[in-house]
């Protein structure tokens, strides 16, 4: 990308899936799905200034904050029905 280039969120959303497909490729096709109805997965909007900041220092806590205070952990069993 060229530098001063930004990039949308799309393109963003579309690094992140190319990039799971080439780390996880024996992931079958549903399991992810089927995981985030289950509350396995915390899921977000894109947000680029977190994403691409140059420090990743404190990046997973704050993310992990984040997503509890917008989706409380379901109780052990629970099944969510909707994201």
């Amino acid at each position: 990308m060229p530098a001063g280039a930004t990039m949308s969120d799309q393109d963003l959303r579309d690094t992140v899936i190319a990039t799971l497909r080439r780390i996880a490729p024996e992931v079958t096709p549903g399991e992810l799905r089927s995981e985030i109805d289950k509350g396995f997965w915390y899921v977000h909007d894109v947000d680029t200034s977190l994403m691409l900041r140059k420090s990743t220092n404190g990046m997973w806590e704050e993310l992990v904050k984040r997503s509890q205070q917008q989706q409380p952990p379901l109780p052990p069993g629970a099944l969510r029905t909707s994201l």
